[in-house]
């Protein structure tokens, strides 16, 4: 991104409108937050390259893999408006009513972490890649870790639907000090590399939440990423849709 401070500025108007929506009873604006990775992936220019791995079962043999990288994102403020104006008419009467019937869609559901260290533990041992960074890991720690999300997502879907609502984001910031004081005691640092890695790596998102991170004690930053540089090293950069940009 060129501008990064901007990701503060238009949380801080987020704010304002919202707060004034309040005084005033008015619908809260929507800041448009579970849409933006899906927009973004829209905007971002990628090229495949592609990757050959030779073999040593014979003269002339190899392993052809194309490698996609994203190399640029189109900046601009049209789509951005044009959502803005379509929030507006999705709040009248009729729309609502269509719209409270539709199924939810699967999204990426498929990403989730706590889905994939379900499908791990269900997966075959001859089916795991031998690099797979889970296999570091013992299995109960992994089921004891995704013991505490399912409790915190399920605590937080529970009062979303009770008149403590309002106090949802409470909730979710009384995971920090659970994330900072307690779980570090049942698990080992070289675990939690593998089990709760970094969400934003990238170093604009980075540079726009403030710099990188204060990594914890005897905590190398190499040994974090491991997942997602694994990842990109086999398939390249995920891209969540297959009308993005591609060259």
């Amino acid at each position: 991104m060129k501008k990064p401070g901007g990701f503060h500025w238009d949380f801080f108007l987020l704010g304002c409108t919202t707060f004034i929506s309040g005084i005033l009873g008015l619908p809260m604006p929507n800041g448009l937050v579970p849409q933006a990775p899906v927009h973004t992936d829209s905007l971002t220019v990628y090229e495949t390259d592609l990757e050959i791995i030779p073999t040593s079962e014979g003269e002339g043999t190899e392993i052809r893999r194309s490698v996609v990288r994203a190399t640029a994102v189109v900046e601009q403020r049209v789509s951005h408006f044009l959502m803005g104006l379509g929030l507006i008419g999705t709040m009248t009467g009729p729309l609502l009513v269509i719209l409270h019937v539709m199924p939810a869609a699967w999204g990426s559901i498929e990403s989730n972490g706590i889905l994939q260290k379900l499908i791990y533990l269900q997966s075959e041992r001859r089916f795991i890649q031998r690099d797979d960074p889970m296999l570091r890991v013992r299995r109960r720690k992994i089921i004891l870790f995704i013991g505490l999300q399912l409790v915190g997502v399920a605590a937080c879907v529970a009062v979303s639907h009770t008149l403590a609502a309002i106090g949802f984001p409470i909730l979710v910031i009384l995971l920090i000090p659970l994330r900072i004081l307690l779980v570090p005691r049942w698990f080992t640092l070289q675990e939690l590399q593998i089990l709760d890695d970094f969400t934003a790596t990238n170093k604009m998102v980075l540079a726009s939440l403030g710099g990188k991170p204060v990594l914890p004690e005897h905590s190398k930053e190499e040994g974090w990423g491991l997942e997602r540089r694994r990842s990109e090293a086999r398939h390249g950069v995920p891209r969540q849709r297959a009308g993005s940009i591609h060259r």
